[in-house]
């Protein structure tokens, strides 16, 4: 039930599409691969190049596969946003080199409320 509570895996999708941040770069992309909770890997189409790039969810801190519930919040954001399309607006980089944003939906349909 605390699990409920704490990992709710429609607010950790639905902050991820609806923040409207100020952004420095925007891009269209297909979600191919989530790491964990809070980590994807996207597929970002430039005319016809196609490249993998791995972002993380701006104002997300989802625990880690290794952590309490680590690997539920994967699976939550797995079925919610894998093989997803949406626009993606990239704020900033981390110290690991992923790009760190927010997005908007542009062809999901998931439950709210799941």
């Amino acid at each position: 039930m605390l699990m409920r509570r704490t990992l709710n895996a429609a607010a950790v999708v639905a902050a991820f599409f609806l923040m409207a941040p100020a952004m420095a770069e925007r891009f269209d992309a297909k979600v191919i691969g989530v790491a964990d909770g809070d980590t994807l890997t996207v597929l970002f189409v430039d005319g016809q190049t196609k490249t993998p790039r791995r972002v993380r969810l701006s104002g997300i801190d989802a625990p880690e596969k290794a952590q309490a519930f680590g690997m539920v919040a994967r699976e939550q954001l797995s079925q919610m946003a894998f093989g997803r399309v949406g626009h993606m607006d990239c704020r900033t980089t981390d110290q690991y080199g992923r790009s760190v944003v927010s997005g908007q939906p542009s062809h999901l349909e998931f439950p709210v409320g799941a």
